[in-house]
């Protein structure tokens, strides 16, 4: 049984690293000489959270806006035919990092810890040795990082996040400088009619029905969100990932896993307005 268990772990490892050989031949071009590509090509590996596939306006969705992954569609390889490893999202995750089925990493239950910053069970989420794909580029000299959810217990178990191998601390929690921003701010006097407000006293616009589905009591929020985009938590975890990109000498491997379109599904402007809610045709729920 140990022969077959490191048969596999290899098989995987060779898979993984296998992958990492595949985008950087992708990232690399065609029109490049032998000694460029033979350079390691920087990896940025992009990561939405419950995002469908027909939601993007280049697989013919008549109301979504989605340029920038129109043109990684349109520029890369479409794959037509892939499928979720589980329904929720740690296990998913966990999979996507990982390669391996929720029932083989382990990670089949959510992690909802009180604050994700310091309140993470050690016994929950993925192993510190798990392989990674991250793991891999990290083995072959790239500087490793992960910015925005993770979900799968604590990232700086891994030795690919230490924090002590990166040029610059880990992020702040978005809900901890939100927060500040919320206590720096003072509310606008001129509101519209119909506005309810949030934890921190910082105004969300309901959408149309919002009133009557907060009766449920029921955790989940919908509306036009009143707060500076630059506070956004897409913003956050972008300039940290930036700085990734433009800190340290050698070639980079940044995950970056936006928490959206998951909800709560609090909208700014301009994103917003962008859209007309009379205009949008409801999927079948059937």
């Amino acid at each position: 049984m140990t022969c077959h268990a490191d048969k596999a772990q290899l098989s995987r490892r060779n898979f993984l690293k296998g992958a990492a050989a595949v985008t950087a031949g992708l990232t690399a071009g065609a029109s490049l000489s032998t000694a460029e590509t033979a350079r390691p090509r920087n990896v940025l590996f992009i990561m939405t959270d419950e995002h469908h596939w027909q939601y993007l306006s280049a697989m013919g969705h008549p109301h979504a806006l989605t340029p920038n992954l129109d043109r990684l569609v349109r520029g890369g390889v479409l794959f037509e035919n892939a499928y979720c490893a589980y329904p929720t999202c740690t296990p998913s995750r966990g999979s996507l990092h990982t390669g391996m089925w929720p029932h083989t990493h382990g990670s089949n239950l959510n992690v909802n810890p009180p604050n994700i910053m310091t309140d993470i069970d050690p016994e929950l989420g993925l192993p510190a040795d798990t392989l990674l794909m991250a793991s891999v580029f990290h083995d072959a000299g790239f500087r490793t990082y992960h910015r925005g959810k993770w979900h799968i217990g604590d990232e700086r178990r891994h030795p690919c996040y230490r924090e002590d191998d990166h040029p610059h601390p880990f992020p702040r929690d978005h809900h901890l400088a939100l927060r500040d921003w919320l206590r720096e701010n003072p509310v606008p006097s001129d509101l519209p009619a119909g506005s309810w407000t949030e934890p921190g006293d910082w105004p969300v616009y309901a959408i149309p029905g919002m009133d009557a589905f907060r009766e449920t009591r029921l955790p989940y929020r919908a509306g036009r969100y009143s707060i500076s985009l630059e506070t956004n938590v897409t913003t956050h975890i972008t300039e940290y990932a930036l700085d990734d990109m433009a800190d340290g000498e050698g070639p980079f491997m940044v995950t970056w896993s936006d928490p959206g379109p998951h909800g709560p599904h609090l909208i700014q402007n301009p994103y917003y307005d962008a859209v007309d809610p009379e205009a949008l045709e409801l999927p079948s729920n059937t």
